[in-house]
């Protein structure tokens, strides 16, 4: 075993052993963490308005404190942007990280010391499992999708966005060693997708010893192969130019032989751990394809808000992360769970209470319980709360798409009915528009508008420079509301109670909207379909 594998094996498994022990007592864990979290924010301007200092106990915090959402910490968050300490916790915030949001397109979560820790209490007993059930790993190196590429980093800001290596989440016990581990594609000076595409796929390509890959989406790896199997041609040049000649004439037949043979082309390849759950589970037949020989392990619930639940081998879905963060469960009835008394089969929104600020905050992430490891529940991701389409993390819920839609400047006039469709061949989304109110020249000025908006929300803007997404195509339509209200009466819908939403997410709208054979193929997560 390589002697950087066997140092971080060494290191994570005390959390690994701490972990297990502590499924036996979910509720002990829990308390734990919720006292410790409000004792290190009691002084803080958020904690001394809701008393931190003097809870004791769950009960005294869910009678103190009721759920949250950003656009109550959105004011508070701005002063932590600005440089502004002691806001929502007394640690000092090192960075911020990005993620999708309904109010303006993007949320910016804080991370501290804390948080830091916290992620890799639960980091750790996942990557120590992982080794134990997968040592083939450890015979190479690793590629980790982790910070959004194509991003600069901002750290001349009061309080940088994103985090200087991402080997650092794991800790700098490990990061030092993983960095050594870790493949990272060079830089190219260059904010342009094609740019990082071909470093990207250089870096892969001359890894012959590569391992271990983790990335977000199934689409990201699936995205750069059928690239990679259309153009060879720029990929062996990009080898060659690097001085990897004899690794170019290895690869020279098998890049330009279909399908592509990924073992022969990365042999000690082992494992993939992506997204397997919600809205990613559709895409996962395309990254089989690839690697009919490979394990592709799923990940837990991973947000940038905090950790939720991490995957163990042995266990039948995600387990929850029980020193990552204090976690409640709202249920169908509205009413507010603790982890022990979740129930089997039974789905539940998350509440996330969090080191880095975040108290009783609605994730809008909802899980399904599985089952229990000893006594800690396993719970599996079964998508947003809510109107939200996600083809591949790009989160679109339907007060954004609203926002998107509506006229916000003089560039164009807002006419009739106006919907999101989404589609996954090919995939991104069609926007529904009144034949009768627009002119093909007048759609695609609107689609071109609309698409902008879209791109406030980060991970959509992420999308669509990976080319995970297309961008927004228009399609217009004849008599689009009196389709959409016909389907919806035959639905058992009362007539007083349809209106036609932002977002079609039902998968019969295609059809209903008359969509090419090729965009038919309509796929998204929501809890329920709106009228």
């Amino acid at each position: 075993m390589n002697s950087d594998w066997q140092a971080i094996t060494t290191q994570t498994a005390t959390e690994h052993a701490r972990f297990m022990a502590a499924l036996r007592d979910p509720e002990a864990a829990q308390t734990a963490q919720l006292l410790t979290i409000l004792e290190r924010a009691r002084h803080s301007q958020w904690g001394k308005r809701h008393g931190y200092g003097s809870i004791r106990t769950v009960a005294d915090y869910q009678a103190r404190h009721a759920p949250t959402d950003y656009a109550e910490l959105a004011e508070a968050m701005a002063a932590m942007r600005s440089g502004e300490q002691g806001v929502l916790t007394d640690e000092v915030v090192l960075f911020m990280e990005t993620t999708a949001g309904s109010s303006g397109g993007a949320k910016y979560i804080p991370y501290t010391a804390s948080s830091l820790a916290a992620l890799q209490r639960g980091l750790y007993p996942w990557l120590h499992d992982l080794l134990q059930h997968h040592p083939d790993i450890c015979r190479g190196r690793t590629y980790w999708a982790i910070s959004p590429p194509l991003r600069s980093r901002q750290a001349t800001a009061p309080v940088p966005l994103g985090i200087a290596n991402d080997a650092l989440y794991f800790g700098e016990a490990l990061a030092d060693k993983l960095s050594r581990l870790m493949i990272v594609p060079e830089a190219s000076g260059s904010d342009s997708f094609a740019d990082w595409r071909l470093a990207t796929l250089l870096a892969l390509l001359r890894s012959r010893d590569l391992a271990f890959i983790s990335v977000w989406s199934p689409t990201f790896l699936t995205d750069l192969l059928r690239w990679l199997e259309a153009n060879p041609a720029p990929c062996l040049d990009a080898l060659r130019r690097a001085g990897e000649t004899a690794r170019a004439t290895e690869l020279e037949t098998l890049l330009v032989t279909a399908p592509l043979d990924t073992h022969c082309v990365w042999p000690q390849l082992a494992l993939i751990s992506c997204w397997t759950q919600g809205s990613a589970k559709q895409f996962l037949p395309d990254l089989q394809r690839y690697f009919p020989h490979l394990h592709i392990q799923g990940k837990g619930l991973l947000a940038t808000e905090g950790m939720v639940t991490l995957p163990l081998c042995a266990a039948e879905a995600p387990v929850l992360a029980l020193h990552s963060g204090f976690y409640e469960f709202i249920d169908a009835e509205g009413r507010v769970l603790t982890c022990q008394e979740l129930e089997q089969d039974a789905s539940y929104e998350v509440l996330l209470t969090t080191a880095a600020g975040l108290y009783r905050y609605r994730l809008g992430d909802r899980v399904r319980v599985r089952g229990w490891l000893e006594a800690t529940p396993m719970l599996d991701f079964v998508g947003r709360a809510g109107l939200v389409s996600d083809l591949c993390g790009e989160k679109l819920d339907e007060a954004f798409v609203c926002r998107a839609l509506q006229a916000q400047d003089n560039t164009v006039a807002v006419s009739g009915f106006a919907m999101l469709l989404p589609c996954t061949a090919p995939r991104g989304y069609v926007l529904v528009l009144d034949a009768a109110m627009w002119s093909d020249a007048g759609a695609v000025q609107y689609a071109r508008t609309v698409e902008e908006r879209l791109r406030a929300n980060p991970q959509y803007a992420l999308a669509r420079e990976l080319g995970q997404l297309q961008a927004l195509r228009p399609h217009r339509v004849s008599r689009p509301w009196v389709r959409y209200r016909d389907f919806l009466l035959t639905q058992n819908r009362r007539l007083g109670d349809i209106k036609p939403p932002v977002l079609g997410l039902h998968p019969e709208l295609a059809a209903i909207f008359a969509l090419q054979p090729a965009q038919t193929d309509t796929a998204c997560t929501a809890e329920t379909e709106q009228g």
